[in-house]
């Protein structure tokens, strides 16, 4: 059977449920009712970005997997499951991947073993890295290229799309503009895309696991009210908007 966190009976789940039409690219999130234009912020872990560049340690990101660096699900970091949107874990040997079944497109979780896509795919793992960022563990999945992106990746880069919204695979590279392209070569790893500060006029670009892991991605009100944007800030404009939150010692 597949391995799936204890579930919260209370909770009827995140607020990462589909609400997408048949000619939507990216999935919509559901906010829940009390929310409000408040962000939900998904990640809280180790790293910095600031300025133009990403400063994540990579020595630090080399030791530790995704699923250790955020806790929980590996796109949206919440470690409860829920009934209707359970936590399932890949059966992969030494895989470390957990999701949520809607974070990853899972359309019916498997009563044996359940394995990610890069595990099913049996290829190297020097073979498979994310096109978008510097990282290599996650919950990863196709691109329409046949190489590899993570699924937080490709929700928080505003130009990728899913060619199917249901299963969120392939991932379709083809819209990213080569300016994302090349703040990822300025950055101290210099490979993948960036996105940029969410705050109107600032140009601080990072890659999106590096923003996940120092908590400074989020999920805000979007244009449609049933739906949410996916975003993030530069730890500037994150300490001045939410002071309180915590993160002033991510350094």
């Amino acid at each position: 059977m597949s391995r799936q966190h204890p579930l919260v009976a209370s909770c009827p789940g995140p607020a990462w449920w589909r609400n997408a039409t048949d000619a939507s690219t990216k999935p919509g999130l559901l906010l829940p009712a009390s929310a409000g234009s408040t962000p939900l912020w998904t990640a809280a872990g180790r790293g910095m970005v600031s300025g133009e560049r990403c400063l994540a340690a990579d020595d630090e990101f080399s030791t530790c997997n995704m699923k250790e660096m955020i806790g929980g699900c590996c796109v949206c970091s919440d470690e409860r499951g829920w009934a209707e949107n359970p936590l399932v874990y890949c059966d992969g040997h030494g895989c470390n991947v957990a999701v949520h079944q809607a974070c990853y497109g899972i359309v019916q979780v498997p009563t044996g073993p359940w394995f990610c896509r890069k595990c099913e795919s049996q290829e190297r793992a020097a073979r498979v890295r994310c096109e978008l960022c510097p990282h290599k563990d996650g919950a990863l999945k196709r691109t329409d290229n046949g190489g590899w992106a993570h699924v937080v990746c490709a929700l928080y880069i505003p130009e990728v799309e899913f060619a199917n919204v249901s299963t969120m695979e392939p991932i379709v590279l083809q819209s990213v503009p080569h300016e994302r392209y090349n703040k990822g070569r300025e950055s101290k790893a210099a490979t993948g895309a960036c996105m940029t500060c969410n705050k109107h006029g600032c140009r601080q670009a990072f890659h999106v696991t590096c923003a996940q892991f120092a908590g400074l991605l989020c999920e805000e009100q979007g244009s449609d009210a049933d739906n949410v944007k996916y975003c993030g800030y530069c730890k500037y404009h994150h300490s001045k908007l939410w002071p309180i939150d915590g993160f002033a010692g991510v350094e």
